[in-house]
Parts: C-alpha cells; sequence; structure tokens
C-alpha cells in the first residue's frame, strides 16, 4: 500500500460511468466519503473485453498503481463472442492484468443482470452465460489473492433498481452498486467510510 493516500481506480462499462456520475451527487462524493481515499472513475460506454487491458495500460502511463483495483467489464462480449472465446480472453486478461499489476488488489465487480441484451433476445441464455463468466472470473481473480463483490441485491432482477432500458441502473440500483464497491473498498483498505460501522456483507464480498 501507497503511503499517503490509498488510490482506487475502477474500470468498466457505461455502468462504471454512470454510477461515477452519480456518485458526485451523493455526500460522499466521488471518494464514496471513504477516508484517505482517491477513487480513479474510469468508465466507458460499450467498452468490450478485449478493450480492458489496452485501456490499463494507457492508464498506467498517466497514473502510478493503484492499491486497489476494481474490474467491471464483460457484459457487452457476451453473445458478441462464443462463450468458450470469451471465457478463454478472460482468463488471458486476468492473468495479465495480474502480471501488469504485481502490488494491486484485484476485485472483480460481478456483471449485473439484463432484462435486455444487444445480441440475443433469449434473455434465459444470456443469463447462463454471465453468471458463468462472473464464477470462472470469482475463481481466476480469488486463485491469485483477489477479492469480489456480487452485487446480489441485482440477482432478483428488481425492476426499481433499473433505468427502463433494463440495461442501465435506476437511482436506486446506482445507491446499491456504489454502496457494494464503498464496503469492499473500506474492508480491502482498512480505512473507514460513512456506512462502515454496517455489515460488511450487504455487497456479498470475498477478501
Amino acid at each position: 500500500m501507497h503511503i499517503g493516500v490509498n488510490k482506487v481506480w475502477v474500470i468498466g462499462s457505461s455502468i462504471v460511468k454512470r454510477a461515477s456520475i452519480a456518485s458526485r451527487e451523493r455526500k460522499g462524493g466521488l471518494n464514496l466519503g471513504i477516508v484517505n481515499t482517491e477513487i480513479w472513475w474510469q468508465g466507458y460506454g460499450g467498452m468490450v473485453l478485449s478493450q480492458l487491458l489496452p485501456k490499463l495500460r494507457v492508464l498506467r502511463r498517466i497514473e502510478n498503481d493503484p492499491d486497489v483495483l476494481i474490474i467491471h467489464c464483460g457484459a457487452n462480449s457476451l453473445g458478441l463472442i462464443e462463450l468458450k472465446s470469451l471465457l478463454e480472453k478472460l482468463q488471458d486478461t486476468l492473468e495479465q492484468i495480474a502480471k501488469l499489476f504485481p502490488r494491486s488488489k484485484l476485485v472483480w465487480s460481478n456483471l449485473l443482470p439484463r432484462f435486455n441484451w444487444r445480441y440475443s433476445e433469449d434473455i434465459r441464455a444470456m443469463e447462463d452465460s454471465r453468471k458463468r463468466v462472473n464464477r470462472e472470473a470469482i475463481l481466476l481473480v480469488t486463485s491469485m489473492g483477489g477479492s469480489f463483490i456480487k452485487h446480489t441485491q441485482f440477482d432478483s432482477k428488481d425492476p426499481t433498481l433499473f433505468h427502463d432500458d433494463g440495461v442501465h441502473l435506476s437511482k436506486k440500483g446506482n445507491d446499491s452498486f456504489l454502496e457494494n464497491i464503498e464496503k469492499v473498498v473500506t474492508s480491502l483498505l482498512k480505512v473507514e467510510g460513512e456506512e462502515n460501522e454496517q455489515a460488511l456483507a450487504a455487497g456479498d464480498h470475498l477478501c
């Protein structure tokens, strides 16, 4: 860990981008009220898994490696390429990220369910693929000493957590997503947050 301010990167798709915008309207702001911590939000609309590693290489030239690197990317790749190829790409990408950031704690943020998928109308098949990707990612990241966030609040597909497009999150959904990020960061960095007195299990993460 750095001496001084803790550095956290959150990188991924428009879910991350919209969460960062939502964080500015919350009491804790961009840093989610976590003391002595700076969160660098890197959300890109439409981001697919193949773009993750190149983007991280670029960011690494701009900033020092983070203490915690949270990855929320891959949902836009579901249905775009065959699941077997996607899982192989996932393994290769996460292994390369671990080598690129040897001092960073990697965290996999589970891909969230959707009511609509871009590349398929078979919702059940897409949900099965999403869960498979999450399971494989968790196994990979934890085998490398990392952690994960399950975002269990979204498992029931409560419509109030989602935007009208069935893909992005509502204000309530963004609040839940951000609270889960806050809890895993405060746990990993062992710092205090605005809601640190609450049970960290709400986000169902493993350190």
